[in-house]
């Protein structure tokens, strides 16, 4: 089994994938995990991915440069701004991302100002490419 002894669902089965999990409800597979093609989100699973995947890079980077402990100063957003949208208003941008206007940008700000499609797939390229806070 996998993980300290995977729990078994009514039928005593576990994942058809092998991961040792419990499948979900009647479905074979426990889809949280394996994504299998007959999981009960198996259309979504590859479009869900496709997003998270994105998302998770960018959680790595605001990490990445958070300085203060509840986010990002407004100096250090600043200087990664300056780097991926290069010309854009970087003081309106702030401030639309400082929703809670605290002066600091928190995680979740950060998440939702990136999803409002205010920087582009390429700025976004240049900011998973980015390494240096």
């Amino acid at each position: 089994g996998g993980g300290g002894g995977a729990a078994r669902n009514a039928t005593g089965r576990f994942c058809d994938h092998g991961c040792g999990r419990k499948p979900f409800r009647h479905y074979p597979t426990c889809c949280t995990h394996c994504k299998g093609v007959s999981g009960p989100h198996a259309r979504d699973c590859d479009k869900r991915a496709e997003e998270e995947d994105p998302m998770r890079q960018m959680r790595a980077i605001f990490y990445q440069c958070q300085d203060k402990e509840a986010g990002i100063s407004y100096s250090r957003f600043r200087q990664l701004l300056t780097k991926i949208v290069p010309g854009e208003d970087i003081d309106a941008m702030i401030a639309a991302c400082d929703a809670n206007h605290n002066g600091v940008i928190e995680i979740d700000e950060f998440l939702a100002w990136l999803q409002t499609g205010v920087v582009d797939d390429a700025g976004k390229e240049r900011m998973m490419r980015f390494r240096d806070c």
